[in-house]
């Protein structure tokens, strides 16, 4: 093979363009990767990896890290996924002391909520919960004369009722149009203050809405137990009872802990599937269960992303012009960078003719990897989109014509493998 002419030009001149086709082909499928990874949704393999079907279905989905999305409905996990992200964040940017603040603001919410009240009117007892006359508002909004702000923890906001009590104190009242009336300027002033701390307390940090999302809501919690003295009482919509002790516990199941269910009896008929009866069964429920983990993953990552962009209005254009963080660092992130880096070197090497057998030869194992992720078996559900194949799809003909090219000097006869054998005298080819 290494003598020309033993070899028709015809040959030499379509087994180059192969080999600078399938190279075409990788480096524009990597450049294509690597470009919308600064655009709104940038490409991952994160779902491809997550639908894997065939004989290594867990191992490919384990390469994600997180197959089922599980972590995301954490609160712990998620939690300390915020902190690394802030303290990247802070690194990153080199954020000042007040942006920190506004930072773990928007991150965990300010321990008081302040509003501005050049003067309190006197009729209104807030100076001091010690000495004034309604010791219990006193401790829920308070006044600092000298700093001229009316104060309320941020832990314990005021209730409705509450605000109406802090509003009675001064004959002050809005009419139909939202316009005030009554009271002196102060009063209004009050009036006016006492309203925009009421709103300002109820509005929720990052951390406090992913509480609520995660571990108040009993609509989305896992299994909740409540104790029964009844034993043989079975209420079907509630879900199971369990005895321990002669007690019994009757568990109400949320929606996190429904997935978690859909999740684990997939699996144990996935592995008893036999008929394409049960497969295409099994394909409609996977369906199903994609919806669900999509309505109790997406206000989760709705949330971070929100947090993310709060706090990026807080940079300054010098600031911006560090660039984007890049701090997530999990498997699927290494996952995706290897498979765009890997498509842009090997594909740039076979275009160009250099260290073709290698290139050749990785190509082709990172095909065959694609390949056995989504296996055209009989019995497996395709691989989405237009084609349809079995046994044998574009990947494995693609990785075939890669071994050959391997071990057909291409690159002697047409790149920079010739220039490397005259000037250095190798031979890996």
């Amino acid at each position: 093979m290494r003598d020309l002419r033993r070899v028709s030009i015809v040959a030499v001149l379509f087994l180059v363009l192969l080999r600078i086709s399938i190279g075409w082909q990788l480096l524009y499928e990597g450049l294509w990767k690597y470009q919308t990874l600064s655009t709104p949704k940038p490409w991952s393999a994160e779902g491809y990896l997550k639908n894997s079907q065939g004989p290594f279905r867990q191992q490919f989905r384990e390469m994600t890290g997180d197959p089922d999305d599980l972590n995301w409905l954490d609160y712990e996990k998620v939690s300390s996924r915020w902190d690394r992200w802030r303290n990247q964040f802070a690194s990153h940017y080199g954020l000042s002391e007040d942006q920190l603040k506004r930072v773990n603001a928007l991150l965990d919410g300010p321990a008081r909520h302040a509003e501005k009240l050049d003067v309190l009117p006197a009729s209104v007892p807030l100076h001091d919960p010690q000495t004034s006359t309604d010791k219990r508002l006193a401790k829920i909004v308070s006044y600092d004369a000298e700093r001229h702000l009316l104060l309320t923890d941020a832990n314990t906001p005021p209730l409705p009722s509450e605000v109406d009590e802090l509003l009675a104190y001064v004959p002050v009242t809005r009419n139909y149009s939202g316009e005030l009336e009554g009271g002196t300027e102060e009063e209004q002033a009050y009036f006016v203050a006492i309203e925009k701390l009421a709103k300002r307390s109820q509005g929720l940090s990052a951390r406090q809405k992913l509480k609520a999302l995660l571990l108040g809501d009993p609509e989305r919690l896992g299994a909740t137990g409540v104790q029964r003295e009844d034993t043989d009482i079975y209420v079907p919509e509630m879900g199971t009872i369990i005895s321990d002790d002669d007690s019994t516990v009757l568990l109400k199941y949320g929606e996190i802990q429904r997935y978690k269910d859909m999740l684990a009896e997939y699996e144990a008929q996935l592995a008893q599937a036999t008929t394409d009866y049960q497969r295409d069964h099994l394909s409609r429920v996977w369906s199903v269960i994609q919806q669900k983990r999509t309505q109790l993953v997406q206000p989760v990552i709705a949330l971070e992303k929100n947090l993310q962009s709060e706090a990026t209005e807080l940079l300054t254009p010098e600031q911006l012009s560090a660039g984007e963080l890049n701090w997530e660092n999990n498997p699927i992130h290494r996952v995706n960078q290897m498979t765009i880096w890997s498509l842009l070197i090997l594909g740039g090497f076979l275009i160009v003719g250099l260290f073709t057998p290698l290139a050749a030869i990785a190509a082709a194992g990172m095909l065959m990897m694609f390949y056995l992720a989504m296996p055209p078996f009989p019995g497996l559900p395709e691989a989405p989109g237009p084609d349809h194949s079995l046994y044998v799809n574009k990947n494995v003909i693609e990785a075939i014509a890669l071994l050959a090219i391997a071990f057909i000097p291409t690159g002697r006869w047409f790149g920079l493998d010739g220039l490397y054998s005259r000037m250095f005298g190798g031979d890996y080819d």
